[in-house]
């Protein structure tokens, strides 16, 4: 990092600095770690702050930096840091990250993933859209992006333009992260010298992966730093002033900050990230994010370029930044905005797209289909002559055209896409000859309607067939790029000739002649790197022999002739390209050195398609692993780790279980398993014989190339496996390979030891499954192994070539385990290999239940003597410390924490969910074969004028439950809008057991889907479809094998990581408590069966219904509000006149109720019972199954359910915290009872809209 106008180091001392006076006013002079002097000369002065007390009133205040371009170069006026070309910055910036994106113009969205791409640390995505059909484009767009956490992507007003989205919209949750990013698709077309503003600012911001990093390092290193914007558009100039501006930022600044800030005069203007791109410490601007505004205060779009309350907060960020204690700097990349994509000097240009290739991460270069080009002949074309171009791996397809490169080298060079081929014409001169391939692709070319010319140090890295697309819509015979630094050909000649570049006397006859045949030098010049032709127009092919002819006789600069060429045969042209810019800013196009040496992807030893002979990594997924669980009791930590480990195993993964003497429960726990995995081995000792004998007879048991000693007490996700034996065959010396995990002594991540200095037993981290834990560990930047004197033994991945060279486990030293891995890790040495650690998975730790705390204590003391005796303290303690200062555990602990990171809120929403919508018999038996509710759903119709009805799918469709698609779709929407849970309804009759389908289906998937647990709807199965619910098909019973039943399934699904737990607790519910015929013996019979089994007590639920007794209460541990019918009402419940509904039939007997009165009247009768958790519904509407007689509710918006959401979560976070309910639950009336209108999932007409009131009403609770 450097700053243009002076080197950032300490100046001679300054006799006008009052250094003490300095220090004290500005609180960020402390936190930055300098003196005040240094805090002056590096920081202070660029930013204005005066020397002292003396000239505090009257100092000069800090200058605008601008942008100064220049052809192929750039410099800038004013102190901007500019931030110069790195490759590979460390990352020290590892806080919380937050990015505000208003997307207005859909059209940009690939410029912006490239920019977001940029971001190397974690962050969160907030997407404000102004068209409901941006939503899903955009966020098929931005999921992969490779250092999104989390996507958000809203609808809201085009109101505000971009600030009012981000204060309004999202500014309580952008509060609560460390930094925020803000930037919006600014394309400013009301005047053409600022038509590149908008790309201008993100060049800047975020130009490349280094150039980030180092403006997050900013941050990280200066404390006191609160903002940073791009330096200015030469455009802007004059704009950096209030404008008419100044009286409302002056009144929002005293609304805002208050005692804070004194009052403001025309004198305070700061610059200010005009064009509101930015990078700021929450901290800084919080008055502002948290500022209470309201969307009504934001103008109505007219198009103003100034005076509105977004303006005003334009200018109010550095205010608030500098009153608050905080500097800003301006910045600006090395590099100008217009050669963004130019690679003639600094870095090489590398590309992730490439890099997966040679990999093997990717199988093939991305091929694009665009409807619109079907059935056209498609070739791309170069030349070049001399060894002048290397050919150029392409990084973006179109599908089935041609790529051919004409070369008099043809076998010189890897050819990626290209069809090598010799010169299809010959000649002395090499220049023309290439050029003569260059403007007859209509001679040299077979079979082609369209002809794309890229000049051979021009790579594609993006889609090119809008380019194609855009030529064709618009009638050209050709598709050009303007030039961006010459307007005409009287231009071109003069640079010509002041480079030499040519014949001076001949371009000059030639351009001369152009001017007296009458040609219009007034229509641009253009650049000829890239080309469209559309060769099945007479005037392109005319015109291209024109321009032939013309370099053949005359000048062989083509640029001179080419427009001379179209005039001359009347070929239109359209400009490809709208910015002002070309292909050296556009990122669709990498610009490098002529033969390509500024291509970090063009060894010849790893082009696409080669290999390395003799060098091949061995295949990780061909060797044989065996996996060795050794168990001693804690059924439900053995049901656990079974459980993940089927669903997480490969084809080459076998289970060998130890059973060492465990109690019944347990043994049933590995019979259950076995019945489902036969192929898995079982070893049983009647009495316990101790860790250390278990684990060694399930090594000898083995002869796999891998063998694996998991803990009993581990949860595993999917891929684990293939990521140790990975792990573990990257590097021959490594023996035995362990993972991450929450509780692994020195492998543990966040954190290794906890505030008393044990060693820590971390918790999940909130809102981050298992799944999505090992995935972001993935997402590290580390190598595949880290050699370590030792491994935590509780996950342990040993080599064949280990257990042939030093044997087992020591029996004698180390009888019941404690230790015996450590002796095993250093007996390593005995043949030369060590250990290692891996950062790429993540394996949770529950701590094993089969010893007491004491009893670990004691054997923990014991083995550790045991060591000393066999390996001395020294070498211990070596370990430890070795250990201790890891370089890759220190990396490990500071990047897992910023991937994990979660904002969650603190009320936990339940949804309750219908496990229909797909065939069952006893649905086909009664209503005819392959009936669903879908079939309600489309046939339902409006019962009075307005009534959205047919209520339909949106973007999850007609699904059928029954797929994995469509689970894993439903769990990532509940995740990203903020519901924990699922109560999925379990219907049982005896041993038939109704709709199990959807859950069996999702407890086979290793990851993906909503979490979950049982809510048994304990009533008969009535004919409720078509609204006959007095006509029961069958008959609930509540016999013992019903009881039973259901109690085996919870058992076996609470094994799953995604059955929802309070405390480690499962949680589930009994619908109708009134219905049970012995109440407090069926729930003393489901508790006592889950003790039994697995040594568990539940969370038990039910629903408040009229029937309720209060002395009911006593039993469960929670009654849910079940809205609008099931709750409570403390006023009297009034129907609403059909009569006041136009178009309502008083011959369909319809109940119309105001949605705004039950809202009201749930939240009154929250405390109507101790245990009553509040409840909410978006909607309720079961027209669809009623021909008459329904219930519907009249009025609900999305912004009425957010305000809902939000008063219902304060309530349950007050009645936890008073220790009424076990969590802050929150239960939503539905997810997706389509029939009945309560539906939280996406619809045709709303889309999320619901989904993300529910997110912004609980986050709103705190």
């Amino acid at each position: 990092m450097k700053n243009s106008a002076e080197p950032l180091a300490l100046a001679d001392a300054d006799p006008d600095l009052d250094a003490a006076w300095y220090g004290a006013q500005f609180p960020d002079v402390a936190l930055s770690g300098l003196c005040p002097a240094e805090h002056w000369h590096r920081i202070g002065r660029h930013i204005g702050r005066p020397k002292g007390p003396a000239t505090a009133r009257g100092h000069v205040e800090p200058q605008p930096s601008f942008e100064i371009l220049g052809e192929h170069v750039s410099s800038h006026r004013g102190p901007a840091v500019t931030l110069e070309e790195k490759e590979h910055p460390v990352l020290q910036f590892k806080g919380r990250l937050a990015v505000h994106l208003h997307l207005f113009h859909l059209d940009m969205l690939f410029q912006y993933q490239i920019w977001l791409a940029s971001i190397e640390a974690p962050f969160d995505l907030y997407v404000s859209v102004a068209e409901a059909d941006a939503a899903g484009p955009c966020e098929a767009a931005l999921r992969s992006l490779p250092g999104l956490l989390r996507l958000h992507v809203e609808l809201m007003p085009n109101r505000g333009r971009d600030i009012a989205p981000m204060v309004v919209g999202f500014g309580p949750r952008l509060a609560g992260y460390d930094l925020v990013v803000h930037f919006h698709s600014k394309k400013s077309a009301h005047t053409a010298a600022k038509r590149d503003w908008g790309l201008h600012l993100g060049h800047h911001l975020f130009h490349s992966k280094a150039h980030f990093t180092q403006i997050l390092n900013l941050f990280a290193d200066t404390p006191g730093l609160g903002l940073a914007f791009p330096v200015y558009h030469p455009s802007v100039s004059e704009q950096i002033k209030w404008g008419g501006n100044f009286a409302r930022v002056a009144e929002e600044m005293l609304r805002l900050l208050g005692a804070e800030s004194s009052p403001l005069t025309e004198a305070d203007l700061l610059p200010f990230p005009a064009g509101s791109f930015f990078v700021a410490r929450t901290e800084a601007i919080r008055p502002l994010l948290a500022g209470g505004f309201t969307l009504s205060e934001f103008e109505a779009e007219e198009g103003q370029v100034d005076g509105t309350l977004a303006h005003a907060i334009e200018r109010m960020l550095p205010l608030a930044t500098a009153r608050r204690g905080f500097t800003f700097r301006q910045i600006r990349a090395e590099k100008p905005h217009s050669l963004s994509r130019s690679y003639l000097n600094g870095p090489r240009y590398t590309s992730d797209c490439l890099r997966r290739l040679e990999t093997g991460e990717m199988a093939h270069v991305p091929s694009v289909l665009n409807p619109a080009l079907a059935g056209l002949r498609i070739t791309f074309f170069t030349c070049a002559t001399a060894g002048y171009e290397r050919s150029l791996p392409f990084e973006s397809l179109v599908d089935g055209a041609r790529y051919v490169f004409f070369t008099d080298t043809p076998g010189s060079s890897p050819s990626a896409q290209w069809d090598l081929r010799p010169l299809a014409v010959q000649g002395a001169d090499q220049i023309r000859t290439a050029r003569r391939h260059k403007t007859q692709p209509h001679l040299v070319l077979e079979d082609c309607d369209i002809a794309v010319w890229i000049d051979g140090n021009i790579a594609a890295t993006g889609d090119l067939t809008p380019l194609i697309v855009q030529t064709l819509g618009a009638g050209a015979a050709f598709g050009v790029v303007p030039h961006p630094y010459r307007a005409n050909v009287a231009e071109e000649l003069s640079a010509l000739i002041h480079n030499r570049m040519d014949d001076p006397g001949l371009m000059r006859a030639q351009q001369a002649r152009y001017v007296t045949e009458g040609f219009p030098d007034d229509g641009g010049l253009t650049e000829t790197n890239f080309m469209v032709m559309d060769l099945r127009r007479p005037e392109t092919r005319q015109a291209l022999d024109i321009w032939w002819s013309e370099i053949k006789g005359n000048s062989r600069r083509d640029q001179l002739s080419f427009d001379y060429a179209c005039w001359k045969a009347g070929a239109a042209k359209t400009s490809l390209i709208d910015t002002g810019l070309s292909v050296r800013a556009d990122p669709r196009f990498a610009y490098l050195d002529h033969g390509g040496t500024r291509h970090a992807h063009l060894d010849p030893l790893r082009e696409l398609g080669e290999s390395l002979p003799g060098q091949l990594i061995p295949d990780s997924d061909q060797l044989r692993v065996d996996v060795v669980i050794c168990v001693h009791n804690s059924p439900d930590d053995v049901a656990r780790c079974l459980h993940s480990a089927r669903l997480a195993r490969d084809g080459r993964t076998r289970m060998l279980i130890v059973d060492d003497g465990s109690a019944p429960a347990t043994r049933r726990v590995i019979a259950r398993h076995l019945v489902s995995c036969p192929s898995d081995i079982l070893i049983r000792h009647d009495i316990a014989l101790g860790y250390t004998r278990s684990a060694n007879a399930g090594l000898k048991a083995s002869c796999a190339d891998y063998v694996i000693l998991l803990n009993s007490d581990t949860i595993v996700p999917s891929g684990w496996v293939r990521a140790l034996v990975t792990a573990g065959e990257a590097d021959p010396d490594v023996g035995i390979v362990g993972p991450l995990s929450n509780a692994a002594t020195w492998q543990s991540v966040p954190l290794a030891k906890d505030s008393r200095g044990d060693f820590a037993l971390n918790a999940l981290p909130e809102g981050v499954s298992l799944a999505e834990a090992a995935r972001l560990c993935e997402r590290i930047p580390a190598a595949a192994v880290y050699q370590s004197p030792i491994v935590n033994g509780f996950c342990f991945a040993i080599k064949r070539r280990v257990i042939d060279g030093i044997g087992y486990f020591d029996e004698e030293a180390f009888p019941q385990g404690y230790g015996e891995e450590n002796d095993y890790c250093l007996r390593l040495s005995d043949i030369g290999m060590t250990c290692g650690i891996t950062l790429s998975t993540y394996v949770y730790h529950a701590k094993s239940k089969s010893f007491s705390h004491e009893r670990r204590l004691v054997l923990s003391q014991s083995g550790w003597e045991s060591l000393v005796r066999k390996h001395g303290a020294e070498r211990l303690s070596s370990a430890v410390r070795e250990l201790q200062d890891h370089p890759a555990l220190g990396l490990a602990r500071s990047w897992f924490p910023a991937l994990t990171c979660r904002h969650e809120p603190r009320a936990q929403a339940v949804g309750f969910y219908l496990p229909q919508f797909h065939p069952l018999a006893v649905n086909d038996r009664a209503w005819g074969p392959g009936f669903s509710e879908w079939r309600n759903v489309v046939k339902a119709g409006p019962r009075y004028n307005g009534h959205p009805q047919p209520r339909l799918p949106g973007e999850l469709g007609y699904y059928d439950l029954r797929t994995a698609e469509t689970l894993a779709a439903q769990g990532q929407l509940a995740q990203e809008f903020g519901l924990a849970a699922m109560a999925v309804y379990y219907y049982r009759f005896g041993s038939e057991r109704l709709m199990g389908a959807v859950t069996d289906r999702l407890l086979s998937m290793p990851e993906g889907g909503p979490n979950f647990f049982y809510c048994w709807a304990n009533e008969d199965w009535t004919r409720a479809w078509d609204g006959k619910t007095h006509e029961a098909i069958l008959r609930q019973d509540y016999s013992t094998d019903t009881l039973s039943l259901f109690a085996q399934d919870l058992i076996e699904a609470s094994a799953d990581s995604r059955y929802f737990r309070i405390g480690d607790k499962p949680v589930v519910m009994i619908y109708q408590l009134n219905k049970l015929p012995d109440a407090p013996g069926t729930i003393h019979f489901l508790r006592e069966r889950l003790r039994k089994s697995l040594g568990l007590e539940m969370v038990l639920g039910t629903t408040w219904n009229p029937d309720f007794r209060p002395e009911w209460e006593e039993l469960v541990d929670f009654v849910a509000q079940f809205p609008p019918h099931r709750t409570p009402r403390r006023s009297e419940r009034r129907l609403l006149a059909r009569e006041s509904l136009a178009g309502a039939s008083e011959a369909c007997g319809d109940f119309f109720e105001s949605y705004d009165q039950v809202s009201v009247q749930s939240l009154e009768a929250v405390d109507s019972f101790p245990k009553l958790a509040p409840g909410i519904c978006p909607d309720w509407d079961n027209s669809p199954r009623r021909a008459r007689q329904a219930n519907i509710l009249v009025g609900s918006t999305p912004g009425k359910f957010e305000d809902w959401t939000r008063q219902a979560a304060l309530h349950a976070i007050r009645k936890h915290r008073d220790g009424q309910l076990p969590a802050p639950l929150v239960f939503v009336n539905a997810w997706n009872e389509w029939a009945e209108g309560a539906v939280l999932e996406p619809t045709e007409k709303d889309g999320r809209a619901y989904l993300a009131a529910l997110r912004r009403g609980l986050f709103a609770s705190g």
